[in-house]
């Protein structure tokens, strides 16, 4: 019984790199956003008796980072693989508490199969946001930045 508990714990991992490049600049000077992110290994570990997480591990601009994030529902698309939202590659915030603040962030779109195996990263986006309140406002979308595949 033991074996066939184990046996639903599912770990695996992505190792070729994927790069992305940033190809416009930003319309701010007041925050910083990589120009190339790195993709170099994406884990993912499916467990039905905890948290399923992924961890990536990437660069940006040569800088190596790793993060880890929690699963908690994947988006099932029509080619039958699942994507997952992996939030905050980079993040930059200019602006303090209750005042305008700028905010520039990196996330990527991870896919992968039904077990968390074949892990490939499809896209990575950035976005700048700017709220004149942070207090008692959202905030407003003022350059959304679509990175290439290189």
């Amino acid at each position: 019984m033991k074996w066939s508990l184990l046996a639903l714990v599912l770990s695996f991992s992505a190792q070729a790199a994927t790069c992305f490049q940033r190809e416009v600049e930003l319309e701010t000077t007041k925050v910083t956003m990589a120009k190339v992110v790195c993709i170099t290994d994406i884990k993912i570990t499916i467990d039905p008796f905890k948290d399923s997480k992924a961890v990536v591990s990437y660069t940006l601009d040569g800088v190596a980072k790793t993060r880890e994030q929690k699963i908690y529902m994947p988006i099932e698309r029509r080619d039958g693989r699942y994507g997952i939202y992996f939030g905050y590659l980079e993040q930059n915030i200019e602006g303090g508490f209750c005042s305008e603040t700028i905010d520039a962030r990196i996330t990527a779109m991870l896919v992968m199969d039904r077990s968390g195996a074949n892990a490939e990263v499809e896209s990575v986006e950035g976005s700048v946001t700017e709220t004149y309140d942070n207090c008692h406002s959202d905030g407003q979308e003022i350059q959304s930045i679509e990175f290439k595949k290189i």
